[in-house]
């Protein structure tokens, strides 16, 4: 089973991740909701198997975006563990 959607705080990751493991989710996907959440979420997909990276910047946060977040946040989905995209508004 996969949980889509989880905000996971890095610091709890072990012991939320071992609960979700017990409840029989194998795979996370772990959601960033700004540049700098981003880079939190991919330290915990690489710390962690079975937890890949959702990307984006949340509607909340776009007041504050400039254009050197877009471009970091371009560069930060290129990495192996990001397999969506989302908190952009879209959704």
């Amino acid at each position: 089973m996969i949980d889509t959607h989880a905000h996971v705080d890095r610091a709890e990751a072990p012991e939320v991740l071992a609960r979700a493991r017990e409840a029989g989710v194998d795979r996370v996907i772990a959601v960033g909701t700004s540049v700098a959440n981003a880079r939190e979420v991919l330290a915990l997909a690489d710390e962690h198997d079975g937890v890949y990276a959702c990307l984006g910047i949340h509607p909340h946060e776009a007041g504050d975006v400039g254009d050197h977040d877009v471009d970091e946040l371009r560069v930060l989905l290129d990495h192996p563990k990001v397999v969506a995209v989302g908190e952009t508004g879209l959704d």
